[in-house]
């Protein structure tokens, strides 16, 4: 997963010291996921899958994020069919969310919920009226 990030952001701050501070979120993140941390207005060198070396503000931009914190899902195995990362992500996340959704978002990427027929919404719906 790649997440985009800045500094000074009230909802990146939110996401570390909220979201990922619970101990069952965290641990998932950690068995279950490779993250890689981007800055919304970074000059790391980084390329995307067609093959353009780009900052990482410039791949946001590419990509057209403009928001944190944002999450790219990525594919297990990088398509090489030319796409960029946005078209070979499988799912993505953003904004200032709440554990819950946070949580269901990496469950359901995690059980590969995008090739299901049960949408994100619904997978949410449901897992919620289960733990609540």
């Amino acid at each position: 997963a790649l997440i985009f990030e800045q500094r000074g952001c009230i909802y990146c701050k939110a996401f570390h010291e909220v979201v990922l501070a619970d101990p069952e979120i965290n641990q998932f993140v950690q068995e279950n996921f490779n993250m890689v941390q981007y800055n919304l207005f970074g000059d790391e060198e980084v390329t995307d899958l067609d093959g353009d070396v780009l900052t990482e503000k410039t791949a946001a931009a590419k990509w057209g994020i403009i928001y944190s914190p944002f999450i790219l899902f990525m594919p297990e195995t990088a398509p090489d069919d030319g796409s960029d990362v946005v078209k070979a992500a499988v799912a993505s996340i953003y904004g200032g969310f709440e554990k819950d959704m946070f949580m269901h978002k990496f469950e359901w990427v995690k059980q590969k919920g995008y090739d299901g027929d049960e949408k994100f919404q619904s997978y949410h719906a449901r897992r919620l009226a289960e733990t609540h």
